[in-house]
């Protein structure tokens, strides 16, 4: 009977996949979905979503194709740029595929480098979030 009852537990438990770009045109529930939450509104394919406000933004990047040792971000002279590259070898050396980004955003007045703050989700999922006074509310 114990062991029933962790299985209904286990089963209740849904686990919640991050919806890739390229998920939407096959799933037409997340299509809808994405578009109600802002999700991927550019061709853009990294870009998942950028919210702008009188405080500042909030990007999400979907990096789930790099590791995150290929991923960098600097703040200098009031720009945020991320970069990413990622470089794979056939094992006979005779083939090079290079994937690579680059996105630079201005930070909005009142925000110093100080106040940008990143997460590196489990699954690829990089936000970055550059809003007066952030690293201070943490």
């Amino acid at each position: 009977a114990t062991k029933d009852k962790e299985v209904a537990k286990t089963e209740d438990k849904q686990m919640t996949v991050f919806p890739r770009h390229w998920m939407l045109p096959s799933i037409p529930s997340l299509k809808e979905a994405s578009q109600a939450l802002g999700l991927y509104m550019e061709d853009d394919k990294e870009l998942v979503r950028f919210q702008e406000d009188k405080d500042g933004f909030v990007l999400t990047l979907d990096t789930h194709m790099y590791r995150p040792s290929e991923l960098h971000l600097t703040v200098k002279d009031g720009q945020v740029n991320i970069s990413g590259k990622h470089e794979e070898r056939s094992q006979d050396g005779k083939k090079v595929t290079i994937r690579q980004f680059q996105r630079m955003y201005s930070l909005p007045e009142g925000v110093t480098k100080e106040d940008v703050v990143t997460n590196l989700s489990a699954d690829g999922v990089l936000v970055v979030t550059a809003k007066k006074g952030g690293a201070s509310k943490k």
